[in-house]
Formats: C-alpha cells, structure tokens, sequence
C-alpha cells in the first residue's frame, strides 16, 4: 500500500488518480493469488471504504469475511473495529456533534487530529517569526526575503486548508471554529471573517452548555458512556497493565496533577488503600478471563487526590480497543454531588474505614491519615448503636439501602479538637460487585459555625471550611499562618507576645473578653468579629479553641457606649442595648428620667440644661467630632444642690470617666433634630494612627473601632496631613523616639531603633480641644 503515499503538487491532502489505480491493481492480484485470505479482503475493503469512498461494496466485503470459514478471532475483531468505526463516524457526522459527542474510540483520533493542526499552525508562527527576525538586519537579500515570504504563503496555505478540512469532517465543533477564527485574525490579517467564524464558535458553546446540562443530570451509565465531551469529561485512558496514556485537561484539574506526573504512572495512584493494591489483580483477572466488573457501568467510587484526601466520584469504564494484552480501556471521571451538609465516610462491611471525603477534616477536625484503617465505633461515643447499624448493613437487601431503611439518629462522632458533633446517620452501598462498600452519610444535626485552633504559640491546628470562606484563604494558605497574621496592625506585632504572658486581667476591649474585635482577610481588608475563646490542655499541650461568630462596627460601637435619645428638655427618650456591666447599670431604667441623673458635669446644671443642651449641639456644628470628658454614674435619686459629704462620696465612687458626644439626626417628618447622646466608657476607648518618619499623620484611625477623634476631641478628618505632635507631646520631633526604652541605660541604644516593631508603653501627655491635660498610655 505505500503506492499510494503519492500526492498531487497542488494538494497535499489529495492522492494522485494514477497512484489509486496502482495500488487497486495491486489488490486485485493479490485477492487473486490468495483467494479468500481474510486479511487481503480486509485490507481491500479498507482501501475501498477510506479511499474510494465506497461504502457499500466495501460493507459487502467485510460480510463476506465474517462468513468464511478461514476467519480467525483476530481478522473477526478487525471486521468487528472497521464497523463500529465506520458505523460511529457517520452517526457523529448525522448528528452534527463535533467534538462535543465524540464516541470513545473517535475521542482519541480527534485529539491526535487537532494535535497535527496545532503544530501546522505552529509552523506558520515560526515562519512569520522568521520573515520578522530578517528585517531587522541592516542588510537582507532578496533571496532570503523571497524565501521567507514563500515559506509564509506556503505554510499559511497548509494551515488554511487543514483547517478546511477539519471543519468539514466536525462541523459544530467550537474548538475548530474558535482555531479557525484566531487563525484568520493573527496570521492572515482577516479580522472580519475571524469574527464570523468566532460567532459561529460562541453559538455553538451555547448550544453545547444546554445540552451537557441535560446529559449532567441523567445518572445512567449510557450518559456518560455514549459520548465524551471534551470540556465537561474527566476522561483517563489506559492500557492492560494500567498505565495512564492519556489524562485530559479535567481530569488533570480534577485530581491536582499535571499531565507529567500522570501520563506513564500506573492508574492506581490516582486511588486510595486498599482498592489501590487490588486494581491492577483486577485488570489481570479480566485480562486472563473477560469477566467484567464494572466495565459499561456507572459506579460510585472513591478517588484520591494529590493533596492526599479522598473525595467520591462517578466511573464509567468501557474497553476502546485490543484484545488481550493489547486491550485499551477508557474511564469517564464525574464528582460526585453530594447532598450540601452532607459528611460521606466509605467503610467495609466488616467497619473498618476505608476513607473520608474533604468535610470529614472540616467537620470532625481528623484528617484520612487519622481515621484510614480505624473500626468506624471508635470514632464515635455511641459504639454499640454503630456495630449494630453495621451488623444491620451486612445482612440488608440493596432494597433496603435504596428505601432508606439502614439509618440511625442522634450518633455523636468525636471532634478532635471540641466536644463531639451529633449526626443523623443513612448508609448507601457503594464500591463494585467483587469488594462492596457502606457509604455512611452523616449531616449534623447542629451547624458548627466558623471555628479554628491553635497551639499556644498562635499557631494554626485547625480551621473549619466556613472559617476559611470568610477569610477567602485556601487551606495550603491557611496552613502556613499564624493567628497574628490574620490581624491588622499593629496587633500583628503585639499579640505574639500577649500570648507568651496574658495579663491576669482581661481587657473589656479585647478578644479574650468575648468583644468585637477586627480580623483580616486574604485582601487584607477589616472583618469586624466577636470570638469566643476556650483554652484547654490536651497531652501537656495548650490549645485554644476560638469560635468566631458575626459582628458589625455598629455592634463594636455599642459594646463600648451607651447611645441616648434625648428631647430638647434633656429627658431620656430611649436608649440602646448597651449590657448593664458597662456602666453599672440598666439603661432601660433611663428612659423618662433627665440626662442630668447621670452626667456629673450636667448635675449641676439641671434648671439651665436645655440652654446649655442647645450651645453643645451649635458646638459640633462648628467643630464636627468635638468630645466632653465627663464621669457617669448610676441614677441615684440624689439632688445635686441638697447632697450632703456621704452621698457626694458614695457617687463619687460609683462614677465613670466616659467621653461625650452629640449627634443631631435630621428627619424629614420632624421640624426639630434629633438629639443623640453619645457615652463611651473612656477605658475602652483606644486610637491606631499612623504616621510616616516625619511625625505627619497618614491614617488617623485603622477601624470604626479605635476613633482617635474622640480621644482628642476633633473628627479623623481633620488630623489628616497635621503633625503628631498637635495631639501628643512628643519629646523629639520625630516619632521614633517612641521606640527608645527611657528606663534604659545610657549607651544602650547607642545603635538606633532600626528594626525594633514595639517600642515600650509610656504614659504621655497629650492635648485634647478642650485645652484641658489629658493623660494617654502611649504603645
């Protein structure tokens, strides 16, 4: 037959008439040599079919070899391959599907196929690359430049008519349409017919999307078996020994490896113990004995990704090709949707668990590496409900998995890290006819919120998926961190060492103390949280347990103040749900009495207060952010003007220092603003600023939670660009003396603060609108 390897001069694509003729007589002596060789007839029929486009009489041929004695196995499965090829290749053509429904023995031809257009298409590149690379001589030859712009027009030739003839052959396939039209754009300089073969594309696509939605929702194994489509297909192909010859670009994605790290390697890595060690017995076994166990059906299985966790997936596998040792075999790979809340665990019948999907970590904290090879009762705090849920499996009908009847209620798996989660419990079959698996469904019967742990040290043990979600960290991420590393400046730099030595007491402002505080995300952008911390000691090691649960600046806010809503006359109207601890006492017991019960510097000022109410609402007019220091204390019943020594001493002592603001609300349906009374306790008031090396402000407060305004007495606004020191009493002119320990000895900072993060706390002065001093603990 390699007469026939001759081609016309004009197309490459196209055989010379005479070279036909040739090998057709060539044919026919040998059929006539040879009567009745079932390999001529086969070869004759092949030739009659691929090249002399004549399908009925080379049909005729290939019936008439089945029906000789002479045939053996091997020429009936080469009839049988040539029909089934023949026979597919004209349905995909009937039905207009490109590639997109692709059977799996013409899958691979397509990719060899597309394959030869991308290097031909390379080549067109390369010789565009070169025409280019000669210009850029001073001194070119005509000779070299005619050959350049030869090899161009020629290989753009080749490529537009391989294109051609590719979109003949799949016509609805996108990803030819898609080549064709970059084709025309970037080497034939044809952007208009690019865009017409690009809409083509995009229609297509489109057509394709509605048509996999509905192939993705059928669970029976001809949809997944009867076509491959490239671009929602995990498709994996083997041969008899189970090494991996091709690996798509999903299945790739799917699993987390490379095509390298793929291609070559026996397809049982891509599975976890023990069906891992069993697989390539399996194939033996087929091999030697053509017993199928999950050929041309669909399967729920388990695979194991190269991050080392198991995840379920749906498997179709069918045999492509080959006889034997020779035979090639195709495996469709679909993840398995798993109902959302859901937590699968595959155990063997006799309970040992043989692995654990992804939410398994993030539910109960233990990794596959924990709880591979374990007896599932061991997990658990209920053993003896699970043996005999176990028990029950063993002996069930697959009716009675299928109905729902194997299910139990209120098991409680233990947590690696927190008190046991309670779970319903249903259990599927799963694995294949000759090693049968229990699936176990576990959905908690409670959500376990957003958690993480950590070792004493702040660093990360574990944390929960909706943790991550809010964080939008990946867990390779997440494991690389510390808990610092997840807070703004400059907590970042402090709270390493807090951790080494807490206080004895705790601060009302901080996380130990349950309040709203800030966390940061991946983008580094404020999260406000309210964490609830638990420190417990598990082998000598110190663990803290945080559960985080959702906060808001606004609810920050009103963790440290009391918000009152005042009339004109002073007379509390409502208040908010500040807690009672705040400042000793209920601030429902406010409403209908005057502001003056509580304010001290308002006490004496009862029968003047809507006079001086007035001047303190034109004062922030004027001055927005303006602050009183003032003390408040519980409603005590006392008169100002008739309190004697004791009652003066006993306020005294219950009386809080608090900064005080005003706010006018505006209203459309009221004539007259609305009077907010702003009381923050002034010890859980604290600023961030940040400034550069010159003592100028850049960022005067880092959250809603730290309003340096406050402390001094104007809004952030207006610190912005103004030196440090009109707010705090510098000793130098640059801030970095701040940094210098005052308490150490002369000579010891002889070499500078560079590179020191923390200086020591000092108590400054600072200056505050209202000319008064102000003392300020300065970090």
């Amino acid at each position: 037959m390699r007469v026939l390897r001759r081609w016309t001069p004009e197309d490459d694509e196209v055989l010379q008439p005479q070279a036909i003729q040739l090998a057709d007589l060539i044919i026919r002596i040998g059929m006539a040599l040879f009567p009745n060789d079932p390999y001529i007839l086969i070869i004759y029929s092949n030739f009659l079919i691929s090249v002399q486009d004549n399908y009925q009489l080379g049909t005729s041929q290939l019936q008439y070899v089945k029906n000789l004695e002479e045939s053996s196995i091997v020429d009936l499965f080469m009839v049988f391959a040539r029909e089934q090829e023949s026979q597919e290749r004209s349905k995909n053509l009937q039905q207009s599907a490109g590639e997109s429904a692709l059977d799996l023995i013409a899958y691979v031809e397509f990719q060899r196929t597309f394959r030869m257009l991308a290097r031909t298409n390379r080549d067109c590149l390369m010789a565009l690359r070169s025409f280019w690379q000669l210009l850029l001589h001073q001194d070119v030859s005509f000779a070299r430049m005619s050959a350049a712009l030869a090899a161009i027009q020629k290989t753009s030739a080749r490529a537009d008519k391989t294109y051609k003839v590719l979109l003949g052959r799949y016509p609805n396939s996108s990803q030819v349409f898609r080549g064709y039209a970059r084709f025309l754009e970037h080497i034939k300089s044809d952007p208009w017919t690019a865009h017409k073969y690009a809409c083509v594309a995009e229609s297509i696509e489109e057509e394709e999307s509605g048509g996999n939605d509905a192939l993705m929702m059928r669970d029976d194994s001809a949809s997944m078996l009867e076509s491959v489509n490239e671009k929602t297909s995990a498709v994996i192909v083997i041969n008899a020994e189970g090494i991996i010859k091709v690996a798509n670009r999903l299945a790739q994605k799917l699993l987390g490896y490379k095509k390298s790290e793929m291609e070559g390697k026996n397809v049982s890595m891509l599975m976890p113990p023990p069906f891992s060690h069993r697989h390539n017995g399996y194939l033996r076994t087929h091999i030697s004995s053509g017993k199928k166990r999950i050929l041309d059906s669909v399967r729920e299985v388990v695979a194991l990704h190269k991050d080392q966790y198991v995840f379920p997936i749906q498997l179709a596998v069918t045999k492509v090709s080959g006889v034997g040792a020779d035979s090639i075999f195709m495996g469709v790979l679909r993840r398995y949707q798993v109902e959302p809340g859901i937590i699968r665990v595959w155990v063997m019948p006799s309970g040992a668990v043989v692995s654990v999907d992804d939410r398994f970590m993030d539910s109960f904290g233990k990794s596959y590496q924990d709880v591979a090879g374990r007896p599932l009762q061991t997990l658990t705090v209920d053993a003896d409900a699970v043996i005999k849920l176990l028990d029950k499996a063993q002996a069930a009908p697959e009716e009675d998995f299928r109905s729902g009847k194997i299910a139990i209620r209120g098991v409680s798996f233990l947590h690696k890290y927190m008190d046991p989660v309670e779970v319903d419990i249903t259990v599927d079959l799963g694995g294949s006819d000759s090693q049968r698996m229990l699936a176990f469904n576990l959905r908690p019967t409670k959500a376990a919120g957003k958690l993480m742990v950590t070792d004493a040290r702040g660093r990360m043990l574990y944390i929960n998926n909706d943790m991550r979600e809010m964080l939008g960290y990946s867990v390779q991420a997440l494991s690389k961190l510390d808990i610092s590393q997840l807070m703004p400046p400059p907590y970042n730099f402090l709270h390493g060492g807090w951790m080494k030595e807490p206080s004895a007491k705790k601060p009302k402002q901080s996380c130990r103390s349950s309040a709203t505080v800030v966390i940061v995300d991946a983008a580094k952008q404020g999260i406000p949280i309210k964490p609830s911390i638990t420190t417990r000691e598990v082998e000598d090691t110190v663990q803290h347990v945080v559960k985080v649960h959702p906060s808001s600046w606004e609810q920050g806010l009103d963790e440290r103040r009391l918000v009152l809503t005042l009339d004109t006359q002073g007379t509390v109207l409502s208040t908010s749900n500040a807690a009672s601890s705040l400042f000793g006492f209920r601030p429902s017991e406010l409403v209908g009495l005057n502001v003056s019960a509580i304010v001290d510097v308002l006490a004496a000022l009862t029968s003047e207060l809507p006079a001086v109410l007035s001047k303190m609402a034109q004062k922030v007019t004027y001055k927005p952010g303006y602050s009183w220091r003032v003390g408040v204390h519980p409603p005590d019943g006392y008169d100002h003007n008739s309190m004697g020594p004791l009652e003066r001493h006993v306020r005294a002592r219950s009386t809080q220092p608090a900064l005080m603001q005003f706010l006018l609300v505006d209203h459309d349906d009221r004539e007259i603003p609305e009077i907010k009374m702003l009381l923050y306790k002034a010890d859980m008031v604290s600023a961030i600023i940040e400034c550069d090396q010159h003592g100028t402000v850049n960022r005067p407060t880092i959250s809603a939670l730290d309003p340096s305004g406050l402390i001094f007495g104007c809004s952030e606004r207006s610190m912005v660009r103004r030196p440090l020191r009109n707010y705090l009493q510098l000793p130098t002119k640059h801030p970095d003396t701040l940094l210098q320990d005052d308490k150490a000895k002369k000579g010891a900072m002889k070499s500078g603060t560079s590179g020191r993060k923390v200086g020591p706390l000092k108590i400054m002065n600072g200056n505050h609108a209202d000319g008064a001093p102000l003392e300020l603990k300065v970090l």
